[in-house]
């Protein structure tokens, strides 16, 4: 089990990679000792390692993916929680991926004004970046993660044994995000991805802890700069994702994946560097055939109206005065935080793309 010391604004907490979560979480509500613990986990993600957890407390199973990011399902968590009396001195543990993280962790915000909670990533995508850094957040119709609050977790657990049973499309998905670090802070790791999947996954956890270590000490390094995004260092985290949002929006979050989206989001963002001068030629290029080796989507294909797309833009978080602000990679290694990039170029992307 190695430890990384993840920053915070009160200080920092530790995310635990390797076998043997169970061992660390327990370890760390017996220094807590709350009051009581109670679990939020995602249904599928529970069945198969909750056994591993079910001692700790009651749970609460949610149904998988995005669409349990909704106001309905976090007031009847909130009130599953009054009516066991749950008090500020709880533990909430989220357990499961990124919407577990995401939707706990804004139970945890808003409980009692906020109570402790930890998180426990049963998936690549939230154990390299949805379970650290504190942001919590639910969907709404109009767009995504456009209600949520800063809370940082006490602890993050991330077990690569947990990824071995996830589906190939689910471990793909969390792939993408693994690009994004490599593209935007990583050069090696985008030269080591580009030696194939097949030689990569043979590895198994190997392979696995590897990269979520590397990836979990980028975002940490990026957050200890800028823990709550108000400098704009932390949007840089965000490649891809202000187009994946848009095109998740209008997809009514289904039917693709949020890993998905943001692959189709930061070749989309590419082409729009690349057309305005600011990213080196063939990047676009580059980037494409990385996330087509590792069987990611590069393009819209049909999906949905490239006008539902556009329109969802403007509700972007990093959107100011009507102006779409996007991150363009320059080189693999470095990115910059845009500001003012017309929807018309975008559009123009989409369909190119």
């Amino acid at each position: 089990m190695k430890k990384v010391a993840f920053p915070c604004p009160a200080g920092e907490y530790p995310v635990w990679v390797g076998a043997d979560s169970r061992a660390a979480v327990a370890k760390a509500v017996e220094e807590l000792a709350p009051s009581a613990v109670y679990l939020v986990a995602d249904r599928t993600a529970w069945e198969y390692h909750g056994t591993e957890f079910a001692g700790l407390g009651e749970t609460f199973l949610f149904e998988p993916g995005e669409g349990s990011k909704t106001i309905s399902v976090w007031s009847s968590i909130l009130e599953w929680l009054a009516e066991r009396r749950a008090d500020r001195k709880s533990l909430l543990i989220a357990f499961g991926g990124g919407v577990a993280a995401d939707l706990g962790g804004f139970v945890a915000a808003t409980y009692m004004r906020g109570i402790s909670h930890l998180n426990v990533a049963t998936t690549l995508l939230a154990q390299v970046d949805a379970a650290l850094g504190g942001k919590t957040g639910l969907d709404l119709p109009q767009g995504k993660n456009l209600v949520g609050a800063f809370h940082h977790p006490i602890g993050v657990a991330c077990d690569p044994r947990f990824l071995l049973t996830l589906p190939e499309r689910q471990l793909r998905n969390g792939m993408a995000e693994v690009v994004k670090y490599a593209c935007v802070f990583d050069p090696s790791l985008f030269e080591e991805l580009q030696s194939g999947e097949g030689s990569a996954l043979a590895s198994g956890v190997a392979f696995f802890e590897s990269v979520c270590l590397r990836c979990i000490e980028h975002k940490a390094a990026v957050v200890r700069e800028d823990p709550e995004d108000r400098l704009g260092k932390r949007a840089l985290l965000n490649f891809g994702h202000t187009v994946g949002h848009a095109i998740e929006a209008a997809l009514g979050y289904s039917g693709i994946y949020h890993g998905e989206a943001v692959a189709i989001g930061m070749v989309v963002e590419t082409w729009v560097g690349e057309r305005m001068g600011m990213t080196e030629s063939g990047l676009t290029e580059r980037l494409r055939e990385l996330l087509l080796e590792w069987r990611l989507p590069v393009g819209l294909d049909g999906r949905c109206r490239i006008e539902d797309v556009v329109e969802r833009l403007f509700l972007d978080k990093k959107a100011e005065g009507g102006r779409i602000a996007l991150v363009i990679p320059a080189r693999v290694g470095h990115a910059e935080i845009v500001s003012g990039v017309s929807a018309e170029l975008i559009e123009e992307g989409l369909r190119a793309l």
